[in-house]
């Protein structure tokens, strides 16, 4: 009798673990025949992975979701089923890191996603050395300035030869450093300068720190000579070796019409690599 008991419980227990690991999925086809997508579902939505094929059968697209929505990483593929794209999704929008490759599968450009915007730093690279940088870009995205105005991003680019030197580089702002030595400890006069050809300036905002650091060291209008569109200030550098001054400026302009009063602000970008000795 226990022996039977016991027979029965693993039985039990047996058919309550296929029964839990049963995957319902729900499939869509082509006119043809041929399955277009094959999707987890658990409680009547979208949970799990979704592929998608071509009329011919061939994986073109591998999904992530959670409650319905893109989740996680989404790949994509060529008809030879080479990998060239993959995009990361949080509750539907793109948010995180992306990859584009090439055709001999090293990665083309890589950066992250902000609200479905490309964000951040974002690099391409050279197809046939795999991992070298050929250009690197920086850009903050899009934003009202209020109701009426609007701002005009601009941003940064580096391009590299294969031996990692830079070659070209576009930023309409400048970091211009003594050429005495940098130590550490020691003030030095650090002096920014705007390309006078992005335009009239009517005031204007220099933030240094990282690209978008709210608590960062902020030199007002009135400390930059609009005429020269200069301003200088004096930093200390505490730490030793390579490091980057940084930031973002915001230039400001307003165009009275008849009626109204349009307000304009130009952002852009500067990074400048300096070495402190000892």
């Amino acid at each position: 009798m226990r022996f039977a008991l016991k027979g029965l419980l693993v039985i039990i227990l047996l058919f309550l673990f296929i029964k839990c690991n049963q995957q319902e999925y729900r499939q869509e086809f082509y006119d043809n025949g041929a399955i277009k997508t094959k999707s987890e579902i658990a409680h009547g939505i979208k949970n799990g992975i979704e592929y998608i094929y071509s009329p011919e059968g061939e994986t073109v697209a591998i999904h992530h979701y959670q409650d319905d929505a893109l989740s996680g990483t989404s790949s994509f593929y060529k008809k030879d089923g080479m990998l060239y794209l993959q995009i990361t999704y949080s509750k539907g929008v793109k948010e995180g890191p992306y990859r584009i490759y090439y055709q001999n599968g090293n990665i083309g450009e890589a950066g992250t996603f902000h609200q479905n915007k490309k964000r951040g730093t974002r690099f391409i690279f050279y197809e046939k050395d795999s991992g070298k940088v050929k250009t690197e870009f920086y850009t903050l995205g899009s934003h009202n300035l209020h109701k009426d105005g609007y701002f005009e991003y601009d941003y940064y680019s580096k391009e590299y030869n294969r031996q990692g030197e830079l070659i070209n580089q576009k930023q309409a702002f400048q970091v211009l450093l003594p050429d005495d030595t940098l130590s550490p400890g020691a003030e030095i006069k650090v002096k920014f300068k705007f390309d006078r050809q992005i335009g009239q300036i009517d005031s204007a905002i220099v933030v240094l720190g990282d690209f978008e650091d709210a608590l960062a060291i902020r030199l007002p209008h009135d400390t930059i000579d609009m005429k020269t569109g200069e301003s200088e200030t004096t930093l200390t550098f505490t730490k030793r070796g390579s490091q980057f001054v940084r930031g973002h400026w915001v230039l400001y302009q307003k165009e009275t019409g008849k009626d109204s009063t349009l307000e304009k602000a130009r952002v852009g970008l500067f990074e400048e690599k300096i070495v402190v000795n000892d």
